[in-house]
């Protein structure tokens, strides 16, 4: 769908409603500060400044909407449209976040919440792929031999690493095809780790674009400590 000027409309669901117990701390990592900024502000900030999209849904943890809604308004970050309670599972954030975001949006983006350092040139590489095939991801190419390992600590396979890819976000969909994907996982109660899995499960193809090492997801002590390194070599 198009408006009456014939232009695409974008928006974003972020889901940010994990209260991070892989990173061993008081507070949900999505709040935790970042160089100058909480790792949320500085992921909703890249978003917002991308010329394209248009609105911006947040789903966060329900105790911490109030939270989300003061540092939001004092870091001046623009394109908010609401700011939903997060579900049980990232899915069920995702889900709850489309559910808000304006109906005249025809593609959607999906982004973590604690990937903080994604640039502009990745989301405009995954919004393009997304116009033309219906849905893309972000992706880097697997570096390090992988190994399947047995319940024993054994190693038990070690796939060829040629054609494996670590999905990252950001994610972009036509409207139509995420939501598709959403109401089939939930008939079918599918819990996956993403919405290009869903989309994939669905029977839809998902275009792989080039991401980044750089574009780390913060979930454990050790991610953090690369993000600070990062963000203090930027100046950000």
């Amino acid at each position: 769908m198009e408006d009456e000027t014939g232009r695409t409309r974008w928006g974003a669901v972020v889901p940010a409603g994990g209260l991070g117990a892989r990173m061993k701390g008081g507070d949900p990592k999505q709040y935790i500060t970042l160089g100058h900024r909480p790792i949320l502000i500085h992921t909703l900030a890249r978003l917002a400044a991308c010329p394209s999209l248009e609105g911006i849904v947040v789903a966060a943890p329900a105790d911490e909407i109030q939270r989300t809604e003061e540092l939001i308004k004092s870091y001046g970050i623009g394109k908010i449209q609401a700011i939903v309670a997060g579900g049980d599972t990232r899915q069920g954030s995702v889900f709850l976040g489309l559910s808000e975001l304006d109906p005249s949006f025809d593609y959607v983006v999906v982004h973590d919440g604690v990937r903080p350092l994604m640039d502009q040139a990745i989301l405009d590489r995954v919004m393009l792929a997304a116009r033309e095939h219906g849905a893309a991801t972000a992706a880097i190419k697997v570096q390090d031999t992988l190994a399947e390992v047995d319940r024993h600590s054994h190693i038990s396979t070690m796939p060829s690493r040629a054609r494996l890819w670590q999905v990252q976000t950001p994610q972009a969909f036509w409207r139509p095809i995420l939501v598709k994907a959403h109401n089939k996982a939930w008939a079918d109660a599918h819990i996956g780790t993403d919405e290009a899995g869903l989309v994939v499960r669905m029977g839809h193809e998902v275009m792989v674009v080039e991401g980044s090492p750089l574009n780390l997801k913060v979930t454990t002590r050790h991610d953090l400590e690369l993000a600070e390194a990062i963000v203090g070599l930027r100046g950000v």
